[in-house]
């Protein structure tokens, strides 16, 4: 079969992944969530599949974060607990959820930079890589379970007859 991609209007891809810039004010939107097994450590995480909806050149790109799930470690529960309070999913009686709950939710969160050192299967030598990370989830102005007061949308003009709805142009996130 001929795969017709115009291959010469491109330029090869080099092995780096697309990182997101770092920013205050991204919004997310998660598409999938699943209990994964960490390649290194064997431990068990949550992993999510999110969008960006804010709107200009990160508009629609696409990510995956990760939370662990080792609770002997405080700092695993309360970043759950973050992404928990940011999507407003209701917790059973004891503190607990299913991962499908946080599917279709919404969140605000910011992007940090981030390096890390690690092996390089192919020449076993030690390399450094970039990456980013997300923290500081919080829901959108309004939402319930919001826990950061003061951050949410301004509407902005819809275009003629077209509604302003988020996650389309006319919302931009701002900082009261």
């Amino acid at each position: 079969m001929m795969i017709h991609g115009r291959l010469h209007e491109v330029q090869a891809w080099g092995g780096s992944g697309g990182l997101l810039p770092p920013n205050s004010d991204y919004v997310f939107l998660i598409e999938a969530a699943a209990i994964e097994t960490s390649s290194g450590k064997g431990v068990p995480q949550l992993c999510i599949n999110v969008k960006v909806l804010n709107t200009g050149e990160v508009q629609g790109r696409t990510g995956k974060f990760w939370y662990n799930l080792n609770f002997e470690k405080g700092k695993a529960r309360e970043r759950l607990k973050a992404l928990t309070d940011a999507c407003a999913v209701a917790l059973d009686a004891n503190g607990s959820f299913d991962d499908q709950q946080v599917v279709g939710r919404q969140f605000m969160a910011d992007v940090v930079a981030d390096s890390y050192d690690k092996v390089d299967p192919t020449t076993n030598q030690k390399i450094t890589k970039d990456t980013t990370r997300i923290q500081n989830e919080r829901a959108l102005n309004g939402a319930a379970g919001a826990t950061q007061p003061g951050v949410g949308f301004a509407p902005a003009p819809a275009a003629a007859g077209q509604p302003a709805a988020f996650g389309r142009p006319g919302l931009t996130p701002v900082r009261q």
